[in-house]
Formats: C-alpha cells, structure tokens, sequence
C-alpha cells in the first residue's frame, strides 16, 4: 500500500497481499482512484489498530482477573489446609490427606 513513481509518468497507488505464500503487488491507479484506494486503506489500517489496541486491553484485564483468581485460590487452599491440620489429618508422603492415628502418633 504505497505511492510509487517509475519512468516519470507519476505517482500510483499499489497494494501487496500474499498469494500462496508470495507476495504479490497489484495495481490500484494513480489520480482520483489511487486517492480513494490510499484513504479506505488508511481507514482500515486505523479500524485494524483500535481493534488490536481492545485486543491487547482485553487480554491485560484478563490476565488481572486471572492474577486475582490465583490468589484467591492459594488463600483457600491455605485455609483449607490449615482446617485440615486442626481436624487431626496429615499428608502422607506429601500427597493425599489422611486421618492421624493417635493410638500410634509417637
């Protein structure tokens, strides 16, 4: 999507898109349509910018959200893992909870 001038004959409007794995140029024109190809290009490349800028918010407000989840859940495990103390369970071998035997609790 550029202006370019070759052999003196004045500017034209181009365009390059990708067709089958290589990029192809192709003629827009040069005056009035070349003017109103260059201004919708503008407008989309603008419309493509604010949507990838709500892109990039969305996934920051996300990850916040996420980052709050987490937090919440390591808290509740925390609590949880302390109830678990409280009520006599222990974790075998770092795994499952298990119920304390005080008969043989040495």
């Amino acid at each position: 999507m550029s202006w370019e001038k070759r052999n003196g004959t004045g500017a034209y409007y181009t365009t390059s898109r990708r067709v089958n794995g290589r990029v192809v140029r192709e003629y827009i024109g040069k005056g009035i349509l070349g003017e109103i190809a260059h201004k919708q290009d503008l407008i989309l490349r603008s419309e493509s910018s604010v949507e990838r800028e709500s892109l990039e918010l969305q996934k920051v407000e996300h990850a916040a959200l996420l980052s709050d989840i987490d937090s919440f859940c390591d808290f509740a495990e925390c609590i949880a893992n302390g109830f678990l103390v409280l009520s006599g369970f222990h974790k075998h071998k770092r795994g499952e909870w298990r119920r304390r035997n005080v008969n043989n609790c040495k």
